[in-house]
């Protein structure tokens, strides 16, 4: 399977910062930062125009305040007056228009100013009624406001004052530099923290990211069906996964920092040749003590290097083979069986036939000898062993070919009740007390004939191993999500040794006196022709517990 590239799974989950986006940011703050910019501008300049009106207002008042109507002025006069209050009031110029249309003025300029000859072509205020005002542009580049009232006074028809603007012009110089150097920090400070911003918010989501993925991988090596175990370079546990710890009988803490030779040894297994030579061990048998138990294992291996290829360690992958084990033992068991029963096939047919030629033969014996002899109990002897073999042979013929099942809805409570009622009589007989738990009404899909003969052959082994007393427990477990229903069988009696009891379901294997060894073999017969399963557990003289799982029936 191709593996993702890290940026590019970032990339997929949008963690990268597109550099349009930081383009645009930067023209948004550039656009906004050059509309505060020039509304302000505008409002200074609007300002500055409105203070040049008052300034404009006050000289013309003065110079009007100078012109007295009681006093005559020749033109040198008014020209001399002139220029005194250029020269004092510090304005660029003063001009007077007379009667006859002509101005006086006076002028720092270097160029005399131009003035209309005629006071109606001067353009008047729309606002405001007989004041003139506006901006002039000098040849120097130089701004003047020149700001005029028509108001005839005497021979004067009209006064125009021109005020420096040099020092708007400079002011608005700074601003506009001012705003220049704000605009191009707020941008480098916008972006930067917009640049900021993402960078923290793909942090938390990376982090975020790699968390997940690390949760992720850690359910992942947990819920493995087989043991994971990871080793550094010296072959001490690193890591192991819950089935790992389950296979070593230790925790975690238990096992890490610790060498693998000294939590699980491990038979014909070399660590050496993983770690130093990089050899990858494939699926190798093997087996493992724990404490007095030996667990067969398969074990994996393969060098675990970084992104650079150096060496790092080993991971070690450890396959409980004890189910597989049980599974082989059924299927060999399985075979042993079947060849056994087609062996007691034919050997039942070959001594049924004599078996009752010697019958026939005994009976007539027998009749030809009186009643109370001794020859005639011989004759009786012979034909009871000879019931006794035939007997023997049906159970051989049974096992070796079971009969064919007739599968039908039982109630589960029918299916245990009949054999119990059964064994009732010989439960009384031998004080044996029956506990049973109440048996639900659920249906399960039987061979009824079958199924009783099966449950009769567990009673009454319990009751033969009990004698006189004891107890008898029948319970059911119904799991309906599990689709099966367990019926349990346990007893008080002697038990079977823990050497006998893996042997108790094969056939011939008898541990008493008369029995044919054939009973919990056609039980476990019976069991697995239904598709349930049947197993034992005991503990010699302290009773035996029989489980056996029935499928429900499907809905």
């Amino acid at each position: 399977m191709e593996k993702a590239q890290p940026w590019t799974a970032l990339k997929r989950r949008g963690l990268y910062l597109p550099a349009f986006t930081i383009v645009m940011v930067a023209v948004t703050l550039t656009v906004m930062h050059t509309i505060s910019t020039i509304r302000t501008l505008n409002r200074e300049r609007r300002h500055w125009i409105n203070l040049f009106e008052r300034n404009g207002r006050d000289m013309v008042a003065m110079v009007r305040a100078e012109l007295r109507p009681e006093e005559e002025w020749s033109p040198e006069g008014l020209k001399e007056l002139v220029d005194r209050m250029v020269e004092n009031l510090d304005i660029a110029y003063v001009g007077l228009l007379e009667k006859n249309g002509q101005w006086i003025t006076g002028s720092r300029l270097a160029q005399r100013p131009e003035f209309p000859t005629q006071a109606e072509k001067i353009p008047h205020d729309r606002e405001v009624e007989g004041v003139y005002r506006r901006i002039k542009k000098l040849p120097d580049g130089q701004s003047i406001f020149e700001f005029g009232q028509f108001a005839p006074q005497g021979d004067i028809q009209a006064t125009i004052v021109g005020l420096w603007m040099t020092h708007l012009e400079e002011a608005r110089r700074q601003d506009i530099r001012h705003a220049v150097v704000m605009g191009v920090i707020l941008l480098v400070l916008g972006s930067a923290a917009f640049y900021f911003i993402f960078v923290v918010q793909n942090y938390y989501l990376v982090d975020r990211t790699l968390a997940e993925m690390k949760s992720y991988t850690e359910n992942v090596v947990e819920s493995m069906a087989n043991g994971l175990i990871t080793v550094d370079r010296e072959g001490k546990i690193v890591s192991t996964n819950h089935r790992a710890s389950d296979i070593l009988g230790l925790g975690t803490k238990q096992t890490r920092g610790r060498p693998l030779e000294s939590v699980i040894p491990l038979q014909g297994f070399d660590l050496d040749d993983v770690l130093h030579q990089e050899r990858h061990i494939i699926e190798k048998e093997t087996e493992c003590s724990r404490g007095q138990d030996i667990l067969p294992l398969t074990v994996s291996a393969t060098p675990l290097k970084d992104p650079d290829g150096v060496n790092m360690g080993a991971v070690i992958v450890l396959r409980d083979m004890r189910e597989i084990r049980e599974l082989q033992e059924q299927v060999r068991r399985s075979e042993r069986l079947a060849s056994l029963g087609r062996l007691a096939s034919g050997v039942a047919h070959e001594i049924r036939n004599p078996l009752s030629s010697i019958k026939g033969f005994a009976q007539y014996f027998g009749d030809k000898f009186q009643e109370g002899t001794e020859d005639r109990s011989y004759a009786a002897i012979m034909i009871e062993e000879v019931e006794r073999l035939n007997r023997v042979i049906t159970q051989l013929l049974d096992f070796a070919r079971p009969k064919e099942l007739r599968l039908h809805l039982h109630p589960l409570s029918q299916v245990l009740g009949h054999p119990l009622r059964l064994i009732q009589a010989d439960l009384d007989r031998t004080g044996i007390k029956l506990n049973k738990s109440p048996f639900p009404k659920d249906k399960i899909r039987v061979d009824s004939d079958q199924i009783t003969q099966a449950l009769l052959n567990i009673f009454l082994n319990a009751i033969e191993s009990m004698g006189s007393g004891g107890e008898l427990y029948v319970e059911t477990i119904q799991k309906p999500e599990q689709k099966w229903v367990e019926i349990r069988i346990s007893d008080t009696g002697s038990g079977i040794s823990q050497e006998n009891l893996p042997r108790i379901f094969d056939p011939f294997f008898s541990t008493k006196k008369k029995g044919t060894g054939l009973g919990l073999a056609i039980t476990a017969k019976i069991i697995e022709a239904h598709k349930g399963e049947i197993s034992a557990e005991s503990e010699e003289g302290k009773g035996t517990t029989f489980r056996i799982h029935l499928p429900l029936p499907k809905n």
